[in-house]
């Protein structure tokens, strides 16, 4: 009797498990495999950004009440629309204040053959929708469907809306990205022509079980004194790398120099511009503090997002590659594709933005000590006279800084002083110690590499 009681048992929790099974299959999962299913036939799935996942720690992230995101505005996912999943995804940004802006999106749009994800920024709600509208109307056929708008609507009221979450608005776009693969950009930075095909094979060829990027390197168009920053396209630009050589080699004005290299060389300069002008293959290069280079990467969980806390001029994008450093990415230049950046003035007077105490302050207090709670200490973390106010200045240290010129105001609002200008060897040996002993030594001009 018990023997046959337990067979019976036994039969009815068997049936219970399929039915289990069965409904999970049937109702649970359906929405997934109806995503899967769609995106084998190339059709975008119902929720476009879950076709990766990133990285999501908290400590990165802003507080977002009072901030209105509507994600994939006016791209409807039930038309049969085919999407390319080898396809490379630029992710952009810009705010609807500036009307020049949607030039550098169409300049961008004619030059890229790949998506592009946009994360429109304003805190005028009753006008974004009717300029959008108005904007893909009139370009329909060169946006072909590539392009993605995310609008996202400030109705904060604070002081932190003074600035412009640029690195919030980053991570908008590259969230919503139609591929995986994506090439965080700002939006007055183009590419060179054909540059998507190119990067294409330079991703095929990476190990697929390392964590690698493809870094384009950037160039600055110079403005002479009678152009406009506004009505400089696309059209006016070198298509290829030997077309840039060639104008960079013909020009006794230097119109096409490495970006910001006369300034703030360690931005850009690890790209190695020298080497690269020789180049026909990929070559890796190393990380250096304060490298801001623009490139593709792959979405993935092991990807940080960019630190939010970071807004206005100043550590938004160097921080990214810093983490991207420790998580352990090797860095890849391509030989072949590369960006310009048409130059611009910016409202200070003298053309320079400074960055604010409130960034360095988040740099130091904040997204240090979480780079070191997470990844240990690495050597390029040690803080140097640079990075500390002048009351926090030894003696020593501040008399150094006198030398060069700076006072208590200059050195804790970051000023730059007119001997920034001179070539590092060319200072006297007095100026080169205190630009040593303070780790100002990247701010002096250096020598550009020209081809």
């Amino acid at each position: 009797m018990t023997s046959r009681f337990q067979f019976v048992l036994c039969c009815i929790c068997l049936i219970l498990g399929y039915i289990s099974i069965y409904v999970y299959n049937k109702f649970i999962t359906r929405e997934d495999r109806h995503n899967e299913s769609k995106l084998e036939n190339g059709q975008p799935p119902n929720n476009p950004s879950r076709i990766a996942s990133l990285s999501s720690k908290k400590n990165h992230h802003i507080d977002r009440e009072g901030i209105d995101i509507t994600p994939f505005y006016s791209y409807s996912t039930d038309d049969n629309r085919f999407i390319k999943r080898d396809r490379i995804s630029v992710a952009t940004h810009m705010s609807i204040s500036n009307s020049a802006r949607f030039q550098r999106l169409l300049d961008l749009a004619s030059r890229w053959d790949g998506y592009i994800s946009v994360a429109i920024y304003t805190k005028q709600a009753s006008e974004v929708t009717k300029i959008i509208d108005s904007f893909i109307e009139s370009h329909k056929q060169l946006f072909d469907d590539k392009l993605t708008f995310h609008l996202v609507v400030d109705n904060r009221i604070d002081r932190d809306t003074e600035f412009y979450p640029n690195n919030f608005l980053r991570n908008i776009a590259m969230k919503h990205t139609l591929t995986d693969f994506v090439l965080n950009l700002d939006v007055d930075f183009i590419p060179s022509l054909h540059s998507h095909k190119k990067l294409q094979s330079h991703v095929k060829r990476l190990d697929s079980n390392s964590l690698s990027i493809i870094i384009l390197p950037a160039f600055e168009r110079i403005l002479s004194d009678n152009e406009d920053w506004a009505t400089i396209t696309s059209d006016d630009l070198p298509d290829t790398k030997k077309q840039l050589l060639k104008d960079m080699r013909a020009n006794s004005t230097r119109i096409y120099t490495p970006f910001h290299h006369s300034y703030f060389s360690a931005g850009h300069g690890p790209t190695d511009y020298a080497r690269w002008y020789k180049a026909s293959d990929p070559y890796q290069v190393g990380y250096k503090k304060n490298f801001e280079p623009y490139y593709v990467v792959q979405k993935s969980t092991e990807l940080p997002q960019f630190w939010e806390h970071f807004t206005g001029f100043g550590k938004n994008k160097l921080s990214w590659v810093e983490e991207m450093a420790l998580v352990g990415y090797e860095f890849h230049v391509t030989p072949n594709a590369f960006l310009i950046h048409i130059n611009h003035q910016h409202t200070k007077d003298n053309n320079v933005r400074v960055v604010r105490k409130e960034i360095f302050d988040e740099y130091s207090n904040s997204f240090c000590p979480y780079l070191t709670a997470t990844y240990g200490e690495v050597y390029w973390m040690e803080k140097s006279f640079a990075e500390k106010n002048w009351d926090a200045l030894p003696n020593h240290a501040k008399n150094a800084a006198k030398l060069l010129g700076f006072n208590k105001d200059l050195w804790d609002y970051n000023e730059l002083i007119p001997l920034y200008e001179t070539p590092l060897n060319e200072l006297y040996d007095a100026e080169r110690d205190a630009a040593k002993l303070l780790g100002l030594e990247i701010y002096f001009d250096v020598p550009t590499p020209w081809p």
